[in-house]
């Protein structure tokens, strides 16, 4: 899969979080065998699993879902997980997962995550 059409595709679902008024703009792409599986953002909505897992690491009031959260709750299998947030003319800034997006990509399939930074993307190597 091409790098840069992911990251289009990242680029967009953070644009329609920035679109719904939420503070952060955060898009998502999870893969399975580099094959897109889900495209996710942010919301103010909430699920069962960012209920689950911000109890689990004690920020009950974090419930409105994070991107990486709907990506992987979306998907039936993912290995690879790209996250990037957006500022102005959608200018990359510091996706680097929180503590409850952090403890569910640990204890999901996920092997190769990839978030975005002010200076590009990074990656890191989950198993």
């Amino acid at each position: 899969m091409n790098t840069s059409k992911l990251l289009e595709i990242a680029i967009a679902e953070a644009n329609n979080a920035k679109k719904s008024g939420m503070k952060y703009s955060h898009g998502a792409v999870g893969l399975y065998k580099n094959n897109i599986v889900s495209t996710a953002r942010n919301t103010r909505r909430t699920s069962w699993l960012q209920r689950l897992y911000a109890n689990r690491v004690n920020e009950p009031n974090k419930t409105c879902e994070h991107a990486e959260v709907a990506a992987i709750r979306k998907a039936k299998e993912i290995d690879t997980l790209l996250v990037v947030r957006i500022g102005k003319n959608n200018k990359l800034l510091s996706s680097a997962p929180c503590k409850i997006c952090r403890e569910l990509i640990s204890d999901s399939e996920v092997k190769h995550l990839y978030y975005s930074t002010e200076s590009g993307i990074k990656y890191e190597c989950m198993k």
